[in-house]
């Protein structure tokens, strides 16, 4: 199986890294000087075409190097190069994993489009991690439909061919993926257990930084959602101390929205609210939607609590904008400023609308 943490020191071994662009960004990747991979490997594509496995080097780079914005356009050539170059379990893994960014930056057609390019890829195939990684979109588009029932079982295979496989990156994406649904479906006991399963795994240093990042992010945002303060603390300080191994500044602006979250709860108002400005200008960078529009939300709550009912208004438009339901803070809003048929009408129409989630209509 193609395992991307090996590769990068693979591939420094074929050249001098001195020698010319493309041997001196697999090099810095290796040493995780992102910013210096990316350069190399943007001045090495300048060049000539790269391989799949650069892409995919050049891609991760970008991530951390805060170019999120151009990993799309990268992937899509990685995909591209693996179907030049005959491999069709990657091509496929790709084709399933543009289907998720798509999905995230809430262009469902499209990812729609490329989860039907990952199916036509690995049909025939016998199966391979690249099936689970399709099997986590199947759980993802279920989910979102309120399909619970499918999205758990999608969620599950994925789990098990992540273990049949041994991709470890592979298992605690289905583990995290499976554990959020049952969180929504209400066992937030056995949901908090499969989350926690696979993040030790991310902290212990035993899946590729990206994965890591997403599932540690994954484990506080559920012990938010729980109000589990104290658990999401504890995680916190683990993925610190992560983010300090990886030479990665909190994985980018996710973690610090959560981070300024639990300081808020405390009463540190003006520090979270400097902190989510900037998390929440650096995840427009990358197009991170739904985390994004859960810091223009905590903004608002912020604002609401010390009085600023025009200023969290605006920040909470924002939010809704980008899908985030603004209820129950500007409900609230309504109710201080005596408005109180209008509040109640509200929170009514955000239960009417409020989807398969009971953790989320019970907030």
């Amino acid at each position: 199986m193609y395992d991307p943490r090996t590769m990068t020191d693979a591939a420094v071994t074929a050249g001098d890294p001195a020698a010319d662009p493309l041997s001196a960004g697999r090099a810095a990747l290796a040493r995780h000087a992102w910013t210096e991979a990316f350069d190399r490997f943007k001045e090495a594509e300048g060049i000539a075409p790269l391989s799949g496995p650069d892409l995919e080097s050049y891609g991760q780079a970008a991530f951390f190097a805060g170019h999120g914005d151009e990993r799309v356009d990268i992937k899509e050539r990685a995909y591209a190069a693996y179907l030049a170059e005959g491999d069709a379990v990657r091509a496929g893994y790709f084709a399933a994993d543009l289907a998720n960014e798509q999905g995230m930056r809430g262009r469902m057609s499209i990812a729609s489009a490329w989860a039907r390019r990952a199916e036509g890829l690995l049909a025939e195939l016998p199966e391979t991690y690249a099936h689970g990684y399709l099997a986590l979109v199947r759980s993802d588009m279920a989910r979102a439909q309120g399909d619970l029932a499918q999205a758990e079982r999608h969620a599950a295979e994925a789990v098990e061919i992540g273990r049949r496989s041994g991709d470890p990156d592979l298992k605690a994406m289905g583990l995290t993926t499976l554990g959020t649904v049952k969180i929504g479906a209400g066992s937030a006991t056995d949901g908090i257990a499969l989350l926690e399963e696979a993040a030790i795994s991310a902290v212990s240093g035993e899946l590729t930084p990206i994965t890591a990042g997403i599932t540690s992010c994954q484990m506080i945002s559920a012990c938010r959602d729980l109000t589990d303060y104290q658990r999401a603390q504890e995680w916190l300080e683990a993925t610190d101390k992560w983010c300090r191994s990886q030479e990665v500044s909190g994985f980018p602006g996710i973690c610090r929205v959560h981070r300024a979250e639990i300081v808020a709860l405390q009463g540190g108002w003006d520090r979270a609210e400097d902190e989510l400005r900037r998390a929440t200008t650096e995840l427009k960078a990358y197009a991170a939607i739904p985390p994004m529009a859960d810091g223009l939300y905590a903004i608002g709550e912020i604002r609401r609590l010390k009085g600023d009912s025009a200023g969290a208004e605006e920040a909470l438009r924002e939010a809704h904008a980008l899908g985030r339901s603004p209820q129950p803070a500007l409900a609230l809003l309504r109710l201080g400023a005596g408005q109180v048929k209008s509040a109640q009408a509200a929170i009514d129409a955000a239960l009417r609308e409020s989807n398969w989630d009971q953790w989320a209509r019970a907030r």
